[in-house]
């Protein structure tokens, strides 16, 4: 077959348009089913690139409830709990490059978005009703230290409240947190304001969100929550993490977002027992609830001596490592026994529906085995009239037709 030459390229003509038109979003027609403008295409993978928060589940046993789950249902945030296991980001990079923040009058607020041809809209209410929480007393969200001081009048107060020891710095840690506090401090640095990486540091907005817990000042949960989504989508320039993933699942299912299809990634790591142990010593949590603040005149953990004089008995107490290990086995040895557990339970099931079955068999065959003797008893009968009958016939027939006599002897 001959080839056929393609034809050149007129000068500032591309021998690939195709690709020239894919390169230069701007010549699309909009809005499309994945952004609403040009400039929200050419923005798109600055978002895509950025890593997403998830927010987690929480898992613990019922001893705990005192930790966490009364605290949260106190406030009026249980439901917060209650998160998906599935985060897509695809749609969280296409929610945060399309939102944007409409004012109202009386000073509230409306986020807007779109995602797959979906456009979103809510507020405060709104909201609320999607995550099933109540609406606080008070909508507070700030960053700096200055504002809880304007807030609470004294941030000393704050600190201790929440604190274990007097604390004097400028970081405050989660160590130095009052040890039933700080499984509390790590749900809200995963599900109310996200941040990726470590989560020792406890921020002044934290702080202020354990003060309220302490004090039972209740504080409106989603404009906390749309304030940090508004924080995320302003930091396209540095890099901030896209925050909420698990929760931004729940609101694209209520704006009926076609979730199929789509990649997604899933949240196998619940807040458990063993985030209860890494957040400090476990054994001291639940004794903690209801100690007594320490004395002002204690010296802090962090102000104590690192090496102990020389005369000094060693400390017996585990080092955190060895603490960790033993939590780590301990679950595993409960779920070994929990899966034995299990399989014997389906052993039993098994061993009674195999009886079950053998009953039902033996049934069977002794129905059928009286259906055999039924059988052959009719048959007997009727093998026995039949004989009654050959005979009967056999009389009359006689009887009618007597045999002739026999003949004569021919030697008389």
């Amino acid at each position: 077959m001959p080839r056929t030459k393609r034809p050149r390229p007129q000068v500032g003509e591309s021998s690939n348009p195709p690709q020239r038109q894919e390169q230069q979003p701007q010549n699309q027609s909009y809005p499309t089913d994945d952004f609403l403008s040009a400039s929200h295409e050419l923005a798109f993978p600055n978002f895509y690139s950025r890593p997403i928060v998830t927010g987690r589940r929480v898992n613990l046993p019922l001893q705990y409830d005192a930790l966490l789950v009364s605290k949260l249902e106190a406030m009026g945030w249980l439901n917060l709990i209650n998160l998906p296991q599935k985060v897509y980001p695809r749609l969280v990079s296409l929610f945060y490059v399309h939102l944007r923040v409409t004012q109202e009058d009386d000073g509230n607020f409306t986020l807007l978005s779109y995602v797959k041809g979906k456009g979103m809209q809510f507020d405060i209410p709104t909201l609320a009703s999607i995550i099933g929480v109540d609406v606080g007393d008070e909508n507070i969200h700030f960053q700096t230290e200055a504002e809880l001081a304007n807030i609470v009048g004294n941030a000393t107060d704050v600190y201790t409240t929440i604190c274990q020891n007097r604390f004097i710095g400028t970081s405050l840690q989660a160590r130095h947190l009052k040890p039933y506090l700080r499984i509390l401090h790590r749900w809200i640095v995963e599900n109310v304001t996200p941040k990726k990486g470590h989560h020792d540091a406890v921020p002044y907005f934290n702080a202020y969100l354990l003060y309220c817990f302490e004090v039972g000042h209740k504080l409106d949960l989603c404009y906390i929550i749309m304030k940090e989504m508004i924080l995320a989508n302003q930091g396209q320039f540095t890099g901030r993490s896209l925050l909420l993933g698990a929760l931004l699942t729940k609101i694209f299912k209520h704006f009926r977002v076609r979730l199929v299809d789509k990649m997604e990634i899933k949240i196998h790591s619940p807040i458990t027992q063993y985030t209860v142990t890494r957040a400090g010593v476990a054994s001291n949590l639940m004794g903690s609830v209801n100690v007594s603040e320490d004395s002002e005149d204690e010296v802090p953990p962090d102000d104590a001596p690192e090496h102990p004089p020389a005369n000094v008995m060693p400390s017996t107490e585990q080092p955190p490592y060895w603490t960790e290990f033993m939590a780590m086995e301990e679950q595993r040895y409960n779920q070994c026994v929990q899966w034995e557990q299990q399989m014997a339970n389906q052993v039993n099931s098994l061993g009674t529906q195999f009886d079950t079955f053998a009953t039902a068999q033996n049934s069977l065959i002794q129905q059928f085995g009286e259906f055999h003797v039924d059988i052959e008893r009719r048959h007997e009968v009727a093998n026995n009239r039949i004989d009654r009958i050959e005979h009967r016939v056999n009389d009359i027939y006689h009887h009618y037709f007597p045999p002739p006599p026999p003949p004569p002897d021919n030697d008389c």
